[in-house]
């Protein structure tokens, strides 16, 4: 599967954990994740390739712990897998 296709599995699974998703020029800094008036958004860096984009929204499947009661798609969940163990 494409970087692009995981990507948007990985978008996908964070807006089921309730997080808003906001895509915009950050001046390459990198994205992240925040709260703000009690509602989770995903900020996303148009600036950075979606290899770095695909591994931000990755760290966030990994830390919010309400990841651990939803069911991913097998691919992400071999990515992560992979990843967490590297």
């Amino acid at each position: 599967m494409h970087t692009v296709e995981l990507l948007e599995l990985a978008l996908q699974a964070v807006q089921g954990a309730g997080y808003r998703i906001r895509r915009d020029l950050l001046a390459g800094q990198g994205g992240g994740a925040c709260t703000i008036r009690g509602q989770k958004w995903l900020f996303l860096d148009l600036g950075t390739d979606c290899t770095e984009q695909l591994d931000e929204v990755l760290e966030i499947l990994r830390e919010d712990p309400v990841m651990d009661t939803m069911k991913l798609p097998d691919e992400l969940t071999i990515l992560l897998d992979r990843r967490r163990a590297a």
